[in-house]
């Protein structure tokens, strides 16, 4: 139970600090019907249409942004030098 709490916590906080980067409405239009049919704000239009952000930087969904930073590593190389006695 605390695992999967501490899961929805931590996408919950990733899809906020994420949000310039995905597809997800920053500037949503505050609703003036409850049962009215939600809108999309024009940025968020445009960042559909156009599949960039307001930075010229691709915009992701969730899922295809966690694949991506998958495939990124930080490699660490260390050369040794080994001298041989003859």
């Amino acid at each position: 139970m605390f695992i999967c709490t501490l899961a929805a916590y931590l996408v919950w906080h990733l899809r906020q600090a994420w949000t310039p980067l995905t597809f997800t409405d920053e500037n949503r239009p505050e609703p003036t019907d409850p049962v009215a049919p939600a809108r999309r704000s024009a940025a968020a239009d445009r960042k559909a249409a156009t599949k960039t952000t307001s930075d010229d930087l691709t915009a992701h969904s969730f899922t295809t942004l966690l694949d991506h930073l998958a495939t990124l590593t930080r490699n660490h190389v260390r050369v040794i030098e080994v001298t041989t006695r003859t």
